[in-house]
């Protein structure tokens, strides 16, 4: 399991909750939006841009929330950099895992 926030010890446990807490939204608020799109690759930029409107969460939150979620199976990471970055280079995306499952129909 992987940390929610990273932080420096010169932090109060106050300070600490607060960040987790905050992370976990990050979080939560990253995969509700990336759910909404099944089978839409999303890159780093273009969920900084569209989910956290550009600046509101910093670039580091961003990739924190991504690994994050990998590493707990809920996001898979493209096989290759094949979608196009902000500086113009081939980067990797990501996508929602959606847990489908089929109900009894009679």
């Amino acid at each position: 399991m992987y940390p929610t926030s990273y932080h420096d010890t010169t932090k109060t446990n106050e300070d600490i909750d607060q960040f987790e807490d905050q992370a976990k939204s990050q979080e939560q608020v990253l995969l509700q939006f990336m759910c909404s799109f099944p089978g839409e690759w999303f890159t780093r930029d273009k969920l900084e841009t569209l989910v956290f409107e550009f600046g509101r969460a910093p670039m580091t939150s961003v990739q924190r929330a991504i690994t994050n979620l990998t590493g707990e199976g809920k996001l898979i990471k493209s096989p290759e950099a094949s979608f196009m970055g902000g500086y113009g280079r081939k980067v990797h995306g990501w996508m929602a895992v959606i847990d489908v499952k089929q109900g009894r129909l009679f």
